[in-house]
């Protein structure tokens, strides 16, 4: 099964190194399931399958616990696509996961940054790296609503968010930083380690989740720094309608 994996995740290089890690390990725990029934992947049936799902529902994860909802949604959905892979490369006669539903898990609500996590966030790259001011810039790009895809086709004189702390640091990066790690110029605002374009985004998730280690906060991500924004900016403008009137007073800030 091993080879027929690798030729599948072949066909998809546009997933980065760490996503073809975790379906590598998955596609393990699959072979090792079948290995335990004697059966090869061109064997397996729906049942076999449906019996692999719910042992997996059951089994710890490596911190030993159980794994997430979203963690079997996803491994399941890449069992899928690689049977229709096989299927359409002719390398199984059918299918066993054709009209397979598999329901969405619901989304578990992330808990939200506070203003004042936000700023110790916005604290922790150092600035006097060009690297940190990259980071900074990131992390303030994505908290401004702009998505990572977005990150990736940013170009030197995109128009970005108008926001005045924005624009000083994209200032400063431009100033100090890019021209620091760039050897050779291409036009991307964001770039690298090495000086080059990121190229998917999972370059820039890992970047985020080496401050949310930092924060202790294991649910930062793109997501949740944009909505939190949102929060912070109806928190504020709930604060100012009921100090409307009452302008000898101060608003504070956001708690």
């Amino acid at each position: 099964m091993q080879s027929a994996f690798e030729q599948f995740l072949r066909a998809h290089p546009e997933w980065g190194a760490v996503t073809r890690e975790c379906y590598l390990a998955w596609s393990q725990l699959f072979a090792d399931f079948l290995r335990a029934r004697e059966l090869s992947w061109h064997q397996a049936r729906r049942t076999d399958l449906q019996d692999f799902q719910g042992q997996q529902q059951w089994a710890p994860n490596r911190k030993g616990g159980l794994k997430s909802a979203n963690t079997i949604y996803q491994g399941m959905r890449l069992l899928r696509a690689f049977y229709s892979w096989a299927q359409a490369e002719t390398l199984v006669q059918q299918n066993p996961m054709h009209d397979w539903i598999l329901p969405r898990p619901a989304n578990v609500s992330q808990t939200l940054l506070s203003w004042q996590m936000v700023q110790h966030l916005f604290n922790l790259p150092d600035l006097g790296s060009p690297k940190g001011q990259r980071d900074l810039l990131l992390l303030h790009l994505l908290y401004q609503g702009v998505t990572q895809k977005r990150c990736l086709r940013l170009e030197l004189h995109s128009e970005l968010p108008d926001d005045p702390t924005l624009q000083a640091v994209t200032q400063r990066y431009l100033s100090s930083g890019r021209p620091s790690l760039v050897m050779r110029e291409h036009g991307k605002l964001l770039v690298n380690d090495c000086g080059q374009p990121y190229e998917t985004s999972e370059g820039l998730r890992q970047r985020v989740l080496r401050y949310a280690r930092v924060l202790q906060c294991p649910n930062l991500c793109a997501r949740t720094l944009r909505e939190s924004l949102k929060e912070h900016q109806a928190e504020l403008a709930s604060r100012r309608r009921n100090y409307e009137g009452r302008p000898e007073e101060n608003m504070g800030e956001i708690s």
